[in-house]
């Protein structure tokens, strides 16, 4: 079933054009088989089920962690192949083709015998009350970030992540820290809607964060893959 999940999120990806601005995107909707999405809305862990990340406001759920953490045997099983699909080799080529351009200037790849080692991580995650993440442009180890938003419904658009754009037009950050919003023009709120995936390659100019800090009723349910570079 899952090599069906699979090849879904695959022509989706393939066939999703890139945005341009502020800075090059992907908004995929109906990522995953409807049919699976709502298994998976079925199956949400309850909070008790996730770990602190040491982020306020923010809990996980790594695969490592899935059968100790997920406390009902079905839906552990349910998101363990979830966190398998997302692994797989052929997601993160994928990835990595819709975004190549922008990797190969930022590592060299166009010079003879040039490469990178990557790596890539996924984990369940829940947003709630007191979450925030101001204007930055993630670690310097990101290569690209994909979200995957997790909501029953599309009662809470607003509770997407958002797109900045620097009102200093030289300005840019390497990654690793956030930044005051007065600096910035929000660009855009991508809508936190149901199966709906949003993925860029980072870049000292792909400033996106949430707004927020959330209130007691806001919850952001996210899957979330990264490749990085170890290190």
């Amino acid at each position: 079933m899952f090599d069906d999940v699979r090849r879904h999120l695959i022509y989706r990806l393939a066939n999703t054009p890139l945005l341009q601005f502020p800075f090059p995107h992907m908004v995929v909707e109906d990522a995953l088989p409807r049919e699976i999405y709502a298994r998976l809305i079925a199956a949400m862990p309850p909070d008790g089920d996730y770990a602190p990340t040491g982020i306020a406001g923010r809990a996980a759920i790594v695969p490592d962690a899935v059968e100790h953490r997920v406390a009902d045997p079905e839906g552990a099983a349910l998101w363990r192949d979830v966190f398998a699909t997302m692994m797989h080799d052929d997601i993160g080529a994928w990835l990595m083709a819709k975004f190549y351009d922008i990797v190969s200037v930022r590592f060299g790849l166009d010079k003879p015998g040039a490469g990178i080692a990557l790596r890539s991580s996924v984990r369940l995650v829940r947003d709630g009350a007191g979450f925030a993440m101001r204007p930055h442009t993630d670690a310097p180890a990101r290569v690209i970030s994909t979200l995957v938003y997790l909501p029953a419904d599309a009662r809470r658009t607003e509770l997407g992540t958002s797109f900045y754009a620097p009102r200093d037009p030289d300005f840019d950050c390497p990654g690793g820290v956030e930044h005051d919003p007065a600096l910035f023009d929000r660009v855009a709120t991508l809508p936190f809607r149901p199966n709906t995936l949003l993925a860029f390659a980072k870049t000292p100019g792909c400033f996106h964060g949430v707004e927020g800090p959330l209130e007691a009723d806001a919850r952001r349910d996210l899957l979330l893959f990264d490749i990085d570079v170890p290190g």
